[in-house]
């Protein structure tokens, strides 16, 4: 067995990085892999603000090609959609940073969820103006945002567990930014606060082209 991992490591050092000798999956790097095709959605971000959703239309979808669709909804119609292209290893980083800030793991609503429970606690245990005023929680139209994650196989770093294959995760929720701002020692709102950060800046991407109008696509509910 000792000759067998020396021939490993000295003929196959990309399988190794991911396997251990008894060829089970390692427990310190995640599996991320995704469809590398130009119709398969990997990454996307809708947000809106109040309490419409249901036909938003995605401000961001990023395709397993590393082609990138941004929607700007305050252009003029048919000058809304703009493009451009992520290399493969620009778009793995970019899913690596979403998994390093738990954007496959957090369910939706999770920060919504500890804001209230935040709120409730500091009202049972309040001394004064300032600890009341906090404990408001969340404003009604506060802007919801959603992550999603469409992967070929996912698993978590840290776990030994066989990836999941057609591995489907959605995030986010209503008052992450708010949230992240008013309690930073809540982990939940910093991670998925700098989630959306960066999916914001990639909609802000100055390599982005305006789409020629027979190429914008129809505007269509998800």
């Amino acid at each position: 067995m000792r000759r067998l991992v020396i021939l490993l490591i000295a003929t196959t050092p990309f399988v190794l990085c991911m396997r251990v000798a008894d060829g089970q999956p390692s427990d310190t790097d995640p599996v991320i892999e995704y469809a590398k095709n130009a119709s398969a959605i990997v990454i996307q971000l809708t947000s809106f603000s109040g309490n419409s959703g249901s036909s938003e239309i995605p401000l961001l979808r990023i395709y397993g090609d590393g082609r990138v669709l941004v929607y700007r909804a305050q252009r003029p119609e048919g000058q809304r959609y703009f493009e451009y292209r992520l290399s493969q290893e620009d778009l793995d980083h970019l899913l690596r940073f979403l998994h390093d800030h738990n954007a496959m793991r957090y369910e939706y609503g999770v920060v919504e969820k500890r804001v209230n429970e935040d709120a409730e606690n500091r009202r049972a245990t309040a001394k004064g103006d300032r600890i009341e005023h906090r404990s408001n929680g969340l404003p009604s139209d506060g802007t919801t945002t959603i992550v999603e994650v469409f992967l070929e196989k996912f698993k978590p770093a840290g776990t030994g567990h066989l990836p999941q294959a057609n591995f489907y995760h959605k995030t986010g929720g209503r008052g992450i930014t708010m949230a992240a701002r008013a309690l930073p020692e809540m982990k939940e709102a910093q991670d998925l606060d700098a989630v959306v950060r960066r999916l914001s800046d990639a909609i802000r991407d100055p390599r982005r082209q305006s789409l020629p109008a027979a190429a914008q696509p129809a505007e269509d509910a998800k």
